[in-house]
């Protein structure tokens, strides 16, 4: 999908989706993580796209850093650097930082994720990034916005590569995030623990077919818990579909008021039956993003206790997951069995080949990678960075969202 530019939604919405408009918020807390630069060796009137990359990825370093503390940017922005995006323009790293700094004071806990850093030709390079910010309404709803900026190189006058000039472009609908995101659902209104609306990361839609969604879901840092199990999935069993996260990946307290929580979803559930052939057990794991407020290093997280890393039939971890493209069905209401499910992976397995389509193998040679995600239960973190409460929703039968995810190949 085209990224969005929309001129009619509110200054507010807009200030959201701009890294260069968030850098001047004042006491933020950014981690951006530079997870993929591309360099080759290509080059052209003394600019290689390894340097265009470097010096990019130096440049939105720069932007983290003032977007944290509020910093002057860097010279890897040129003194007369040319801004243009949705909102406003500006000239000169002066002009710029004078910009932001009126900015400052309206999200909270605002950060800038950079997603990847690419070089696409000598003077050109390609950023990727998601902002996020808690909006100072009375129920904090947290938003997030994926975009991309367009970065051109020159020389200074000293003879040092820097940006001159810096396009940006909205990925995520303003109207989205409106609808979406900030204003608040039934279930965050009415549920009993009186939780914080929860998070949710975007992704980008690349087409829309009958019967499922193609998209790109960003990479991101999640906590994986997997549990050694021996009943594999059947008519009867209803582990995979069951919206409950495992007791033992709850290590934290609650601290008796929801200000003191961040809150995500949806709770995605797999299953690894590759034990099934030697007579071993079957791997369930259920995967909960990092909240954007906890950043994506998974260093700055709390230590997970040995007992929890190394009991071998419980294992909880911090992993870092790629970027990936998957197809999405949504599926509606409740899903009878674990066997269901799976028919419904099946299903859209065969859809995708017969749409030219290649879904990435499995552990098993009979069923491609997949997750159940489920959006009726959200997880709740502690200041401390430790999940402390998973919440099922009580959402009617037919409104009730689960979506299944089949893996494939990055399409052509």
């Amino acid at each position: 999908m085209a990224p969005v530019a929309s001129h009619e939604m509110s200054t507010l919405i807009l200030l959201l989706a701009s890294p260069a408009l968030a850098a001047g918020f004042a006491g933020a807390h950014v981690r951006a993580s530079a997870a993929r630069v591309s360099m080759s060796a290509t080059s052209s009137v003394g600019l290689t796209t390894a340097s265009v990359a470097e010096t990019a990825t130096d440049a939105m370093a720069s932007l983290a850093d003032a977007f944290a503390a509020g910093r002057p940017l860097s010279s890897a922005f040129g003194a007369n650097v040319k801004v243009a995006s949705a909102l406003w323009s500006a000239t000169g790293r002066a002009d710029l930082e004078r910009q932001v700094a009126g900015f400052g004071k309206f999200l909270i806990e605002p950060t800038l994720e950079v997603l990847s850093v690419q070089a696409a030709g000598p003077t050109r390079a390609t950023v990727e990034w998601m902002v996020s910010g808690t909006w100072p309404l009375p129920w904090r709803p947290r938003a997030l916005a994926l975009g991309t900026s367009t970065l051109d190189f020159g020389f200074s006058s000293a003879g040092a590569l820097e940006v001159v000039s810096c396009e940006e472009a909205l990925v995520t609908n303003p109207l989205e995030v409106l609808l979406r995101q900030l204003m608040p659902n039934w279930e965050d209104v009415f549920n009993q623990y009186n939780t914080p609306p929860a998070e949710t990361r975007p992704y980008r839609v690349l087409r829309r077919a009958k019967g499922y969604e193609l998209r790109w879901m960003p990479p991101t840092l999640a906590l994986e818990s997997e549990a050694l199990d021996g009943t594999f999935p059947s008519a009867q069993s209803h582990i995979l579909t069951t919206p409950v996260l495992p007791s033992f990946a709850i290590r934290g307290r609650p601290l008796g008021t929801k200000s003191l929580f961040t809150t995500i979803r949806p709770l995605t559930v797999e299953c690894d039956e590759s034990g099934r052939e030697k007579n071993g057990p079957c791997r369930y794991r259920w995967t909960v993003p990092i909240p954007s407020r906890l950043g994506a290093n998974a260093d700055s997280m709390p230590p997970l206790e040995p007992s929890a890393r190394e009991s071998g039939a419980q294992e909880l971890r911090y992993v870092k997951l790629p970027g990936r493209f998957v197809a999405a069905r949504t599926l509606a209401g409740f899903i009878a069995s674990d066997a269901v499910l799976l028919a419904e992976v099946d299903s859209l397995a065969a859809q995708l080949r017969a749409d030219g389509l290649a879904p990435t193998a499995g552990k098993t040679s009979a069923r491609p990678c997949y997750q159940l995600s489920q959006y009726n239960t959200k997880v709740g973190f502690n200041l401390d960075g430790l999940v402390a409460i998973a919440q099922y929703q009580g959402t009617v039968g037919p409104m009730r969202r689960n979506e299944v995810l089949v893996e494939v190949a990055p399409p052509r």
